[in-house]
């Protein structure tokens, strides 16, 4: 693999000297990488519900379910600063998590006595939503695909990384994790 990499010479590299326009490059790059993602889903109305919510002392957490396409909802935690009004307007963090397999829960600050969680937030600082409520952002951390509620069922191949092989379930029938 590392001798046919090194034969490939990548139609955008910026340094090629194909492009002299940094903005031409940027948007020939964008074209090609939308065209390669493939069909974005449908966009469809929110249907946004508050599940449920909980005083987390400096801000509230509600968890929060919302459609993002036909046949798909994602659940988040929205943290909120305290004292906010719901017409005000704030700086606001999208707060993705990593391959971790807690999802949302993680970067929201979520744990239990003894959890393996405590672990995981302590060795990366993973509830960082946290700290951005409590500096008066509010953040929404919602599980992304295969992670965390939206896992699919049980792990078929032990060991191997769940989300390689959903992406490539989702390559199947014509589906981008990604998008």
């Amino acid at each position: 693999f590392e001798r046919c990499y090194a034969d490939v010479k990548p139609e955008f590299h910026f340094a090629s000297g194909k492009f002299k326009d940094f903005g031409r490059w940027k948007k020939e790059l964008k074209a090609k990488l939308l065209e390669l993602l493939g069909k974005f889903p449908e966009k469809v109305p929110l249907n946004a519900e508050v599940i449920a919510e909980t005083d987390c002392g400096e801000y509230l957490r509600r968890k929060v379910v919302f459609d993002v396409e036909k046949h798909f909802s994602i659940p988040a935690w929205l943290l909120v600063p305290k004292g906010m009004k719901p017409e005000e307007r704030c700086s606001a963090v999208l707060a993705l998590h990593g391959h971790g397999k807690f999802g949302k829960g993680s970067v929201a600050g979520i744990v239990g006595e003894g959890d393996e969680r405590q672990t995981e937030i302590r060795m990366h600082n993973y509830d960082y939503g946290v700290a951005l409520a409590e500096a008066g952002f509010v953040v929404l951390a919602p599980d992304s695909r295969v992670f965390g509620e939206l896992r699919d069922g049980f792990d078929p191949f032990p060991g191997r990384d769940p989300c390689n092989i959903n992406f490539n379930k989702g390559l199947y029938i014509g589906k981008v994790l990604l998008t």
